[in-house]
């Protein structure tokens, strides 16, 4: 089934694009996803020799900074000789507050093409308690 494109999108370019041929991972810059549904993660493959071969994950963490852990389900690997080819990572819904997408470089020196990253589908978030805040109005539609 495929997952329809929501009206709002956040685009963000978490991770420059590297020509360096190395064999080091690298994660993107970190995302706060409160107010948002999900975030899709495309990650660019570069040019690859050898045996090189990529890893995608998406990492996540409830505080900024700091104790991310890699989401389960979110890890691909990419085949031997695979150039220039996007690998998408989608996570809705999830239960962590900050995400980041790490890139593997594994085996022979690589480049890479940059890690995209959309956030989308606005959502209502609770709003905490707030010194600032003095009064609180609740409309219900009757629909």
């Amino acid at each position: 089934m495929a997952h329809q494109t929501h009206k709002f999108l956040n685009p963000i370019y978490g991770l420059k694009a590297s020509t360096e041929n190395k064999t080091t991972d690298q994660d993107t810059a970190e995302i706060d996803m409160a107010g948002y549904e999900g975030a899709q993660f495309a990650f660019i493959l570069g040019n690859t020799t050898g045996d090189a071969l990529f890893t995608c994950t998406v990492k996540g963490s409830n505080t900024s900074g700091s104790g991310c852990v890699t989401i389960a389900g979110t890890s691909l690997t990419s085949t031997t000789g695979a150039v220039d080819e996007p690998m998408i990572i989608n996570v809705h819904r999830p239960v962590y507050r900050y995400l980041k997408g790490n890139l593997q470089r594994l085996g022979a020196a690589s480049g890479h093409g940059g890690v995209l990253i959309n956030q989308y589908g606005p959502k209502f978030v609770p709003i905490t308690d707030s010194t600032t805040l003095y009064s609180v109005t609740t409309v219900v539609s009757a629909t």
